[in-house]
């Protein structure tokens, strides 16, 4: 059990590392350089250039949709006081 979690995570230790190096050489080749608050913005306009203007905006709002189901009031399909479903 032990040696199968520690492959794991040596596999996406290493997966991660790779797509930070491969981040870094698309922005640094773009002469990009998030800092701050507007690093968003700034990882937004590299796919401006592939998607077109409306890339922006979908990159843009992508950071905020996981956040927004909690904040949605839930639909319940039965009610509430219904022990039995």
């Amino acid at each position: 059990m032990q040696l199968d979690a520690l492959l794991a995570m040596g596999i996406y230790t290493a997966i991660t590392v790779a797509f930070y190096l491969l981040g870094a050489a698309v922005l640094h080749g773009q002469g990009l350089v998030p800092e701050g608050g507007q690093m968003i913005a700034t990882l937004s306009r590299t796919f401006t250039g592939i998607f077109g203007p409306w890339g922006y905006f979908v990159f843009l709002t992508g950071p905020w949709s996981p956040s927004t189901p909690p904040c949605l009031p839930r639909w319940r399909p039965t009610p509430s006081w219904d022990w039995t479903a």
